[in-house]
């Protein structure tokens, strides 16, 4: 899976969180200490990223959610499966759906969470 934020008025990429098997890689250049990819590791994260994958019915969303705006941020999310196949969904305003808007806060909070404990 991989989340990328866009700025708005900031253009380019604030941040890429990938998450891999038992793995998480931050790659930012808006943050001094988080330069460098981050490898943490905890399969309860991915097991709850997974569930609400289930939840919200990821296979069934558009590819693209946008709202009327100027220079508004975005994300694009990307998952590939185990099959081989891949769904991107692109959402400009950030308002896609209330699932999408939950499935970013909980990538974002294990990030957060796992940055911190390497942080510490």
């Amino acid at each position: 899976m991989i989340l990328t934020q866009y700025g708005g008025y900031a253009l380019g990429i604030k941040y890429q969180l990938t998450f891999e098997n038992d793995s998480i890689i931050l790659k930012s250049n808006a943050h001094k200490n988080l330069k460098v990819n981050y490898f943490g590791n905890n399969i309860l994260h991915f097991k709850k990223i997974k569930n609400h994958l289930t939840e919200i019915n990821f296979n069934k969303l558009k590819e693209r959610y946008s709202i009327t705006c100027a220079d508004c941020p975005s994300r694009e999310i990307e998952i590939m499966f185990d099959n081989g196949k891949r769904k991107k969904i692109y959402d400009y305003g950030e308002k896609g759906t209330l699932g999408l808007l939950k499935l970013y806060e909980e990538m974002e909070g294990i990030a957060n969470k796992e940055i911190g404990q390497k942080l510490k």
